[in-house]
């Protein structure tokens, strides 16, 4: 049978959805896998139509003529990303550098300026600052802006001796007024670091979308930089236009269906987020994180490789449910994880380098023809404003 492919689009052979969900307040990363070295109503179940929510695929009942379905927080119709940028910052919008094996994910001045500014550190210090970015496995940035302004990073570093032991390095502080915190490692002597939130101030709201984080190791002199991005998306997602033959199947496409036709309903997502991380001279990483009115939960994370260098990407994606490092879930109290056990292999298939990205999820069921369950989702970050880099007098 013909493979057909549909964007959840009521139409007589297409579905389509695109999605933009809400705004949440405080911010958090992803973990990436190593880099190389120097360089639901209710909780759905099969219905009598086979599980398929009127219109989709293989239902047979009328349908309308297509329309693409906009719901969520609509875009202000500024330029996204497009900041006023200091003088000696990179005024080329996403550029990237063809020998690091990781990409952004926006179009901004932000990477390349950091970039740009890292690579005019000269001799042993330059050095020790691209050991410490490239033992750098893991960072995590979160904001409390709902109560004590607290801020937390936390940085999973391999030791330079012994790589295979990781160091966790906790550095605390508290935002400021100007959404800027000083951080000290919870242990003395061990680092410090700088947040600055780089959002373009809305009045009434107190956001981090996009922040820079500067660490200054105190044991080995070297200085470390990092992009935190926390942002909406839209997605779009394709299934084979055939009906779904198991329950974790049509689980899946009744959730995106109802979240373009009644996103009121229990069924459908509440709120979707890309959350990446840049360390400059290392690993770029993302994580996404999707939940329903239903308190359902799906995550998906993985590395953002440089698509250049990558032209065939084809990557196992991370499925793994770590609740202690998703961001504003500790208030849902119990989750429930149906749609995330439902995935069963989960595959990158695509990264623009500028927030979007392609995944192919495999379902556990098959077809009458042999073929695997499946579903095709394009995450794009909405762009959001950003403000020139505050460099602090001094700093390096």
């Amino acid at each position: 049978m013909t493979k057909m492919w549909i964007r959840l689009m009521v139409t007589l052979s297409m579905m389509s959805l695109v999605i933009a969900c809400g705004k949440s307040k405080s911010e958090d990363s992803v973990q990436a896998p190593p880099v190389p070295k120097a360089d639901t109503s209710k909780d759905t179940g099969s219905d009598q139509n086979g599980g398929l929510p009127p219109g989709a695929p293989g239902d047979k009942t009328p349908q309308s003529q297509g329309q693409t379905e906009h719901f969520g927080p609509r875009q202000s119709g500024r330029p996204g990303d497009r900041a006023h940028r200091p003088r000696g910052q990179d005024s080329s919008p996403g550029l990237e550098v063809s020998r690091d094996p990781f990409s952004g994910s926006a179009n901004d001045y932000l990477r390349s300026y950091l970039n740009y500014k890292m690579d005019q550190v000269s001799g042993e210090q330059k050095t020790r600052n691209q050991s410490l970015a490239e033992r750098t496995q893991k960072a995590d940035l979160k904001i409390d802006f709902d109560g004590t302004g607290d801020v937390a990073l936390v940085l999973k570093v391999a030791s330079q001796k012994k790589p295979q032991r990781i160091q966790t390095i906790i550095l605390g502080g508290t935002m400021d007024r100007t959404r800027r915190a000083q951080l000290r490692s919870d242990e003395p002597g061990i680092a410090v670091g700088d947040v600055q939130c780089l959002d373009v101030l809305v009045a009434g709201r107190r956001t981090c979308e996009t922040a820079k984080v500067s660490v200054r190791s105190l044991n080995s002199k070297a200085d470390l930089e990092i992009i935190f991005r926390r942002t909406d998306v839209k997605l779009s997602s394709r299934f084979p236009s055939k009906v779904c033959v198991s329950n974790d199947c049509a689980k899946l496409q009744r959730m995106f269906y109802l979240s373009a036709e009644a996103p009121r309903s229990a069924g459908a997502m509440k709120k979707a987020k890309l959350e990446t991380f840049e360390i400059i001279g290392g690993r770029s990483g993302f994580r996404f994180v999707l939940v329903t009115n239903l308190k359902q939960v799906l995550t998906v994370s993985g590395p953002l490789l440089n698509p250049a260098q990558n032209p065939n990407m084809n990557i196992l994606a991370d499925r793994s449910l770590n609740m202690d490092e998703l961001v504003d879930l500790d208030h849902l109290g119990t989750v429930k994880t149906d749609l995330q056990e439902a995935l069963k292999e989960v595959r990158i298939t695509g990264n623009d380098g500028k927030g979007a990205i392609q995944l192919h999820i495999l379902i556990d069921g098959r077809y009458a023809d042999g073929q695997q369950e499946q579903v095709d989702l394009k995450i794009q970050r909405i762009s959001t404003d950003i403000n020139p880099i505050a460099e602090r007098v001094g700093s390096k």
